[in-house]
């Protein structure tokens, strides 16, 4: 009888021995589930820098010839110097090229300097800037022809003056002439004006006006935006109309004396 009433049943230790080994087991398959998410997302976030856009809220500049835009030019070299640029070249800090956020690769542009006057055309094969709203990001070699590289920035023109395939020369100066094969005829796209200064002030550029009216010369007033004052203007005084760039040239020269920092403009 007594034997009958024995206990048989498994020891404790026994009996909770599955419910530990499915712990273990829960436990080391959430760990290995939170190790192949943050492989995961790491991955993605590595994906995500790679294809970067330059962040810019100013207009789309078309790729065509005479389309132009006013804004703010800086310059990048090093680190940068012997990367691929977007289109898959290898970035020389010491070419005349840039990077702009929505043209063509290939495409040609001229940048006018306005603080001096100085011009450089540039082919596009790069993306940028990234920083701010500005409207292009130049070499240090186009930077150093219009005396940029100590500023750092600069107000510029931008124009398109040669497209992808029948670009013209990325040379700063005058047109290519006409006759060699691949140029584009700048001047019949459009004629020239001097431009005389640009002046956040109207009533300083309604003074040089005045003057320049007094010797019976065509002048006027043109509004554009002011880079270095966003929502300002500036009131830039130009002299003549779709003029060739050799009457431009005389003109510029009557005028030189009493007006150093003028230089030809694109009149369209």
């Amino acid at each position: 009888m007594a034997e009958r009433g024995k206990d048989l049943s498994l020891p404790a230790s026994n009996q909770l021995w599955p419910v530990a080994a499915r712990a273990r087991l829960l436990s080391a398959f959430v760990c290995i589930a939170l190790c192949v998410f943050a492989i995961a997302l790491g991955g993605c976030g590595r994906k995500q820098r790679k294809v970067q856009a330059p962040v810019s809220g100013r207009p789309v500049l078309p790729s065509v010839i005479g389309a132009y835009e006013e804004g703010i030019a800086s310059w990048y070299g090093e680190p940068y110097h012997g990367r691929r640029t977007a289109n898959g070249e290898v970035y020389d800090q010491e070419k005349m090229t840039a990077a702009h956020p929505t043209l063509r690769f290939g495409v040609v542009v001229e940048v006018t300097n306005h603080t001096n006057g100085l011009r450089t055309r540039v082919r596009i094969n790069d993306r940028g800037p990234f920083v701010g709203n500005r409207a292009i990001n130049l070499s240090r070699a186009a930077a150093r022809e219009i005396a940029m590289l100590g500023p750092g920035t600069a107000p510029v023109r931008v124009e398109v003056v040669g497209l992808p395939g029948q670009p013209a020369p990325p040379t700063t100066g005058a047109p290519a002439a006409s006759g060699v094969p691949g140029a584009v005829p700048v001047e019949r796209e459009a004629g020239f004006a001097v431009q005389i200064g640009a002046f956040a002030n109207y009533e300083n550029a309604l003074a040089i006006r005045e003057q320049l009216v007094e010797r019976a010369l065509d002048v006027r007033l043109v509004s554009a935006p002011n880079p270095a004052s966003p929502g300002g203007l500036l009131w830039k005084v130009l002299v003549g109309r779709r003029l060739s760039r050799a009457d431009a040239e005389k003109l510029s020269l009557t005028l030189r004396d009493d007006f150093p920092r003028i230089f030809l403009v694109p009149d369209h």
